[in-house]
């Protein structure tokens, strides 16, 4: 028999409590099925630099090519979070 312990949660909600570990001046790397408004807004939050693979269906459209070959581009909460006024967030494409 097969039992779920009571603690158990998923990857995103682990990976969003671990971020209360992070400090400035950290580069914290995370995969594409951790990719979320969330990781990033708590992410920016605690001053720490970031890079974060996406999954294929996200797509970020072209805000400003930058010399290197990346761009900026803007990461938009989700209709839940705008209703409350959350606001997007810049972002660097590579």
């Amino acid at each position: 028999m097969h039992r779920l312990c009571p603690y158990r949660m998923g990857e995103r909600v682990r990976a969003l409590k671990l971020l209360r570990s992070v400090t400035k001046g950290m580069l914290l790397m995370w995969g594409r099925g951790l990719h979320s408004y969330a990781m990033v807004e708590k992410t920016v939050a605690s001053g720490c630099d970031y890079l974060g693979r996406i999954p294929k269906n996200v797509k970020f459209p072209v805000e400003k090519p930058m010399d290197d070959g990346s761009y900026c581009s803007w990461i938009n909460p989700p209709a839940k979070l705008r209703k409350k006024g959350c606001q997007p967030i810049l972002v660097r494409v590579a």
